[in-house]
């Protein structure tokens, strides 16, 4: 284990700033386990700017985009010095400090430290790895679109091509599932066909099409981002919420943000049309296996590993992380910006 009082940098935020400091390594508190690990890769989350603006709903995650090597553990953990792992933020952790930092400190039942390091096989470069997070997100969407019925070869609309609903279509277009991804603005798929991230059959426009199964993947479930997914969605088909939800917004009588967090499916009618409305929250342990595989996959054509890293439009250092990430969440921004942290070394 990492010796208690060794000091480190890091990004903390306050009141919309964001401060550059250093900090200690503290001693475990009472009975919990810890895990200390160092971050290689950090990607910048639009729900880390959401929380720098006080405008993200119960989650605080600041910096959860993490490939990293375990530094050390308390006994009983089994952590291997030098492992390289990503974070996964869903298991309940008693207390963690910043993901954007030189360590990150993680504390908890034992159980729950073991499964948020999710170990990175050799094959996966850490410009993929930090992909694992958002993907694994993904994958679980996924998996509840085909749990929530329909035909699971029928084509799929996605609604929103920001970071979530580019990865979404990445994993239908995997699995094999036609996919069109849509977007109420031109810039973003703009930026993915220019950056050959997705094939152009899934980029094509879609107006006026209606489809079995459609998900939301905007920043948030807005009435009109709602109404443009309604819209193509045929009779008695599956309308999957991803995006971001808050409580209290109803359609058709049923709580989003209830239906959203606890993964419910409910048969419901929108302006007398019959659909189903389901809902899609984190990732689960297989969601993570899962997105590694896709990450590691080579080949000559089309590969998700390869296109997650030509979403990366930005590599910067933790001090100039400092400034952008103020000026991300104030002006938003394009593709994926990653924070790069010079190897630390394990501590046995």
């Amino acid at each position: 284990m990492i010796p208690t009082g060794t000091p480190y940098r890091r990004l903390d935020h306050d009141d919309g700033r964001v401060v550059l400091g250093e900090a200690r390594v503290a001693e475990p508190s009472g009975t919990s386990a810890k895990a200390v690990i160092a971050p290689r890769r950090v990607g910048v989350c639009r729900s880390d700017l959401r929380e720098l603006r006080s405008d993200r709903h119960l989650r605080r995650d600041f910096g959860h985009e993490i490939v990293a090597e375990v530094v050390g553990g308390t006994d009983g953990l089994g952590l291997v010095a030098g492992q390289r792992v990503v974070f996964d933020p869903h298991p309940p952790l008693h207390a963690r400090t910043s993901g954007y930092g030189e360590l990150v400190e993680l504390e908890g039942a034992p159980e729950a430290v073991r499964g948020a390091l999710v170990p990175v096989p050799d094959t996966v470069p850490e410009d993929r790895a930090v992909f694992a997070e958002p993907l694994a997100c993904a994958c679980h969407c996924v998996r509840r679109l085909e749990d929530a019925g329909g035909d699971r070869r029928s084509a799929v609309a996605v609604v929103g091509a920001g970071m979530a609903g580019t990865l979404i279509a990445a994993v239908l277009h995997a699995d094999g599932v036609p996919v069109s991804l849509v977007n109420r603005g031109a810039a973003r798929l703009d930026f993915l066909r220019a950056h050959h991230v997705l094939p152009e059959d899934v980029l094509a426009p879609a107006a006026g099409r209606r489809f079995d199964r459609v998900v939301l993947a905007t920043a948030s479930a807005s009435p009109e981002a709602l109404d443009a997914a309604l819209a193509m969605v045929r009779p008695g088909g599956v309308l999957l919420l991803f995006a971001g939800t808050r409580p209290g917004v109803e359609l058709a009588g049923v709580d989003l943000d209830d239906l959203r967090r606890r993964e419910r499916v409910e048969r419901s009618s929108v302006a007398g049309v019959p659909l189903v409305l389901a809902g899609t929250h984190g990732a689960l342990r297989a969601d993570f296996d899962r997105a590694l595989g896709l990450l590691a996959a080579t080949g000559p054509g089309w590969t998700a590993g390869a296109a997650v890293e030509r979403l990366t439009t930005r590599r910067m250092s933790l001090a100039e992380a400092a400034s952008a990430l103020p000026d991300h969440a104030e002006n938003g921004f394009v593709g994926k910006p990653v924070v790069v942290l010079p190897h630390r070394g394990a501590t046995p």
